[in-house]
This record gives structure tokens, sequence and C-alpha cells, in this order.
């Protein structure tokens, strides 16, 4: 890609596919709901293509940087 910010709208971004997984835990008592999950964004460890962006100062397309797997775990407490 050239220098001109015309030729940026001429830029495309490929085919994108990722795979979301959650599993929930839920247990009840009398006084309290206790909720816990544990999640996984991406399994397949394939960054994302996302459109380029035009950086205005310096006059050129540039690439973004992307995360691969992004784990997280959580508990609610609910009384």
């Amino acid at each position: 890609m050239g220098r001109y910010p015309n030729e940026y709208n001429a830029a495309r971004v490929g085919l994108n596919h990722s795979l979301d997984i959650r599993v929930n835990r839920k247990w009840v008592t009398e006084s309290m709901v206790i909720n816990a999950y544990v999640d996984i964004q991406n399994v397949y460890n394939k960054k994302p293509s996302e459109p380029p962006y035009w950086q205005q100062q310096e006059k050129r397309v540039v690439e973004q940087d992307l995360l691969g797997i992004v784990p997280s775990i959580g508990i609610s407490v609910e009384f």
C-alpha cells in the first residue's frame, strides 16, 4: 500500500473465525447464590483480521496488534 489516504479505502480484510467457550456453575443455598465461571475467548489462538487504520501524523497505514487467547475467571455472590 502506498502513501496516499485514498489507497487506505481499497484495503480489504480477510475472513475471520473464532471460538469462545464459557463454563458456568451455580450453587444455591438458603441465604446466598454463588456463580463461578471460566471463560476462554479465541480458543483457536488465531489473531483476528482487523482493518488497518490511517495514521495522519506519519501519513501511512498502520496494522493493528491484536490478542490471541484471552482467558478469564470470575465469581459472584448474591445475598
